[in-house]
């Protein structure tokens, strides 16, 4: 599992640095994050497992939480942002360290 979370964030690196040369990307909001969780799984692990590992990075979220199955997490991130409306406001980047801090899934 680490080593596909690892890959994948090597492969999403990639592409953010070729889109990034292109355009600037719109941070997320964790309306759109959540709108992305319910049409694409794919597209919404890939969002939130670059949060994660960025969080880690900043030593923000604890190292721990990059081993976590990243689909019942969504399904729990999801559960947590519905739970708490004030809470799930402004950028995803936020919403998924408050949603994890609270949680503690790891």
């Amino acid at each position: 599992m680490r080593l596909l979370l690892a890959m994948g964030m090597i492969g999403l690196l990639s592409i953010a640095v070729g889109s990034a040369r292109a355009e600037v990307a719109k941070p997320l909001t964790v309306s759109e994050l959540a709108a992305l969780c319910k049409t694409d799984a794919d597209k919404c692990g890939d969002q939130i497992g670059l949060i994660i590992m960025t969080g880690v990075r900043a030593q923000k979220l604890p190292s721990c939480t990059v081993h976590v199955n990243l689909p019942p997490l969504i399904g729990k991130l999801l559960a947590w942002w519905q739970a708490h409306p004030e809470q799930a406001t402004g950028s995803a980047v936020l919403g998924v360290a408050n949603a994890l801090n609270d949680l503690k899934p790891c």
